[in-house]
């Protein structure tokens, strides 16, 4: 394999080096978060970066050393690159991605993360899907900002945002939404209701022409999420209201109408996304949002997660309009945490499952042929706070069979946890709830730091494994 030269690496990374400098002399670095890690626990990926580049200038031997330092670095005291306790009925050791099949797919991936970090080149598209432990925000947003912390310039942007509380639901916890006029919501897991769903699986709609939707984003003191782009998911038919931007006029909007989305250009960079409904003829008597996307110009990775309450797999296929949103960013890598709510009852079929689950992915293959799939097993969990469910082994299967079908990953969240029953200690630490079902704020935060670390050591091993070429 063959690197940059130091100098081209200092000149592309120049904050790279002083922050491993910094670290060791106990230095503070705002990009990274400095209260609890050790230096390289904090920057596990930069660290390893920095030790391979500096290879272009030191003997084979020298080379050798630093190998096995970084295998050193992967042990369990420093494997683990977020912040989050340490408890004795998790086992860490099965805390990595398995695959059943090959890991083709996966290292495609990897090479996009090649360029993105060695080079600055490109955007990447993560997409995770679920239900309620995803449209929470805490898992999936644990990931995002673990992956957006690990390297200068890795962050693109926020992605994709839903003004959950005009549809009377609940928000991911990093920004707000506020609204006016009448809007009535609609999600994938009615089924009594007909409404073109698309990827997020969940719109609004309003007849009003004096409607708006308004989503602020918190401020991160990490990372930043401001957008200068957007893609609006919305109705496009000549019955549809128009619309526009008071936070910036000048805003440039251009719809393709056959695609279902807008493309907005702004003036400057915004942390609010402001939506005005317009009537511009007298035809046009209401309007749908499907969700926005938040983007800006820059090379990094877009983490975009889509969560419903109650969804399981025929939830996100009775989304007819799925993979066409997905054209506007075709997904590089997609985790689906789609499960919990499939396996609830005795009557799970893992048959009828697995079924479900290729259909997903085939209307998936048509927009992005050659993606990179994670499968995240359940959780451990009860039948109505009562009966352990026994299905949980029976999803791990299943998976196990998709993953070797689709040479996708697995990352068994079920063992990784205890097992069968071990709900009740997660209980009783109060990471989880006593609906024994779902888990508290901490901890989605201690799974979605589980497996942005397994995701990242399954990355140091491709670097690895490439340097030894």
């Amino acid at each position: 394999m063959k690197f940059p030269s130091n100098r081209t690496y200092s000149k592309q990374y120049p904050s790279l080096r002083a922050e491993v400098r910094d670290c060791v002399m106990g230095r503070s670095n705002p990009y990274f978060r400095t209260e609890k890690r050790d230096c390289f626990g904090r920057s596990s990926l930069a660290m390893t970066y920095y030790l391979l580049f500096c290879v272009t200038s030191i003997s084979n031997k020298g080379f050798l050393f630093i190998i096995l330092f970084m295998q050193a670095l992967s042990s369990p005291a420093q494997r683990y690159i977020h912040d989050y306790p340490s408890y004795d009925f998790i086992d860490y050791e099965k805390n990595q991605l398995q695959y059943f099949g090959t890991a083709e797919p996966m290292q495609g991936f990897y090479q996009k993360l090649d360029r993105l970090v060695y080079r600055g080149e490109g955007q990447i598209n993560i997409l995770h899907v679920g239900g309620s432990h995803i449209q929470a925000g805490i898992w999936s947003g644990t990931i995002r900002e673990t992956l957006h912390s690990l390297h200068p310039g890795i962050a693109a942007g926020r992605g994709l945002v839903f003004p959950y509380r005009a549809a009377k639901t609940n928000t991911p916890y990093d920004y707000s939404v506020d609204y006016g006029g009448g809007w009535e919501g609609c999600r994938n897991v009615e089924k009594n209701k007909d409404c073109d769903l698309g990827v997020m699986g969940i719109s609004v709609t309003t007849k009003r022409n004096d409607a708006w939707l308004k989503i602020e984003l918190k401020e991160n003191p990490i990372i930043d999420y401001s957008f200068t782009e957007a893609i609006v998911y919305h109705s496009t038919d000549a019955q549809s209201y128009c619309f526009d931007f008071p936070n910036d006029p000048q805003a440039s909007i251009q719809t393709f109408a056959d695609k279902g989305y807008s493309k907005i250009t702004f003036t400057r960079a915004l942390d609010t996304l402001h939506l005005q409904v317009k009537q511009t003829d007298s035809l046009q008597h209401y309007f749908t949002c499907y969700g926005f996307k938040l983007e800006n110009n820059r090379s990094g990775i877009y983490y975009n997660a889509v969560g419903v309450n109650g969804a399981d797999v025929p939830a996100y296929l009775r989304s007819p309009n799925f993979a066409r949103d997905l054209q506007a960013s075709p997904p590089d890598l997609v985790i689906f945490s789609i499960g919990i709510n499939d396996a609830l009852y005795p009557g799970f079929s893992a048959q009828a499952y697995k079924e479900n689950y290729r259909e997903l992915i085939r209307r998936i293959k048509t927009v992005s042929p050659h993606v990179a799939i994670i499968f995240t097993t359940n959780n451990d969990s009860y039948f109505k706070r009562r009966y352990v469910n026994p299905n949980g082994e029976k999803v791990k299967q299943a998976m196990a069979e998709l993953s070797l079908q689709y040479n996708a990953a697995v990352w068994d969240m079920y063992s990784i946890m205890g097992g069968r029953g071990s709900i009740d200690t997660w209980v009783s630490a109060r990471l989880a709830k006593t609906d024994k079902l779902h888990f508290s704020a901490e901890g989605y935060r201690v799974i979605g730091g589980l497996l942005a670390s397994a995701l990242v050591q399954d990355y140091e091993k491709h670097i690895l494994t490439r340097a030894r070429r």
